[in-house]
């Protein structure tokens, strides 16, 4: 009877130790957080970007379903670059930042004259197929959400658009971007127009 009270008295301090180290460790951890996190928020970048499509997707596993988010971020600095990725991640945040990292390596240089592009052209991508042609100044950009959203990221300010094929946003914007992505002078065509005429004659 008279171990009781030692063990007793031996026991609740070191617990309470312990539990405050914990406390400790913890709150230091969310001071941290607190500290990085807006910070890399908050940094200024010239180029600006647009969420196109953000979904929830599921997988059967053995557990039960693994449930991720897919998103489609454009960026662009509304000068003639202009990237798009799509990524998946447990959460939506982490999601768009991946998608965002990864648009910024897949950046383009789009002609433009005079906040136009240089030519019309169609193109077709899987089920997706649109027609584009320049605009005079003053027009705008006539097209849907997702076409106009990566218009003005790429600073296209006048154009006209039509989609005739499917109306999936991501197969749309990937559509306008690799049709973006072929546009090429006027006058390096006419040379190699002139080239091939020269050869053949």
């Amino acid at each position: 009877m008279s171990d009781k009270p030692v063990v007793k008295k031996i026991v609740k301090p070191v617990f309470k130790k312990v539990r405050q180290e914990e406390d400790e460790v913890k709150k230091d951890d969310y001071v941290l957080q607190r500290r990085v996190i807006p910070e890399k928020v908050e940094e200024k970048d010239k180029y600006s970007y647009a969420v196109i499509s953000l979904r929830r997707t599921a997988k059967t596993m053995e557990g039960g379903k693994r449930l991720r988010f897919s998103a489609l971020v454009a960026i662009g600095d509304k000068n003639g670059k202009l990237g798009i990725a799509l990524c998946k991640a447990p959460n939506p945040h982490s999601a768009i930042e991946k998608a965002k990292k990864k648009a910024k390596k897949n950046l383009i240089n789009v002609l433009l004259i005079n906040g136009t592009i240089p030519y019309s052209f169609e193109k077709k991508f899987k089920a997706a197929y649109i027609f584009v042609r320049p605009a005079k100044p003053g027009t705008g950009i006539i097209a849907g959400r997702t076409l106009r959203t990566l218009f003005e990221l790429a600073g296209v300010k006048n154009v006209c658009s039509k989609v005739y094929g499917a109306r999936n946003s991501i197969t749309n914007a990937y559509c306008l971007y690799y049709g973006l992505m072929e546009l090429k002078d006027v006058k390096d065509i006419k040379k190699v127009k002139e080239e091939n005429y020269n050869k053949e004659n």
